[in-house]
């Protein structure tokens, strides 16, 4: 008797636990690629900008500009660019650079002003 009580009492905290679950996990919506994208972009145009500046000689407001399009552009080619890391990253940039070029146009345009 004691088990069969020991054992019902198992069964109904696993039974909570699984509706408790079900009830979160999977009521949430999972964020799309676009909403990871879109909530991450400040962030990435910062850190990007940053290291524009840095390298580049390039003014703040020109950097930002610089990554905002570049990765905005990407995420318009392929929207697994969100997942690219290290090597994928620059192999990516690299394939897709005549449709990226458009941004480096920001970049000649505040290095070279007179052309």
């Amino acid at each position: 008797m004691k088990i069969l009580i020991s054992f019902t009492k198992l069964f109904v905290v696993f039974g909570c636990a699984i509706v408790g679950v079900l009830l979160t996990g999977c009521n949430k919506k999972k964020e799309t690629k676009k909403e990871l994208f879109e909530r991450t972009l400040e962030k990435n145009v910062s850190v990007c900008a940053e290291l524009t500046t840095q390298h580049g000689n390039v003014d703040s407001a020109v950097a930002r500009s610089f990554c905002k399009c570049m990765l905005t552009k990407s995420f318009e080619i392929d929207s697994n660019f969100i997942t690219l890391q290290g090597r994928e990253l620059q192999d990516f940039v690299k394939k897709h650079e005549k449709e990226l070029a458009g941004c480096n146009a920001i970049l000649l345009k505040h290095l070279y002003p007179n052309q």
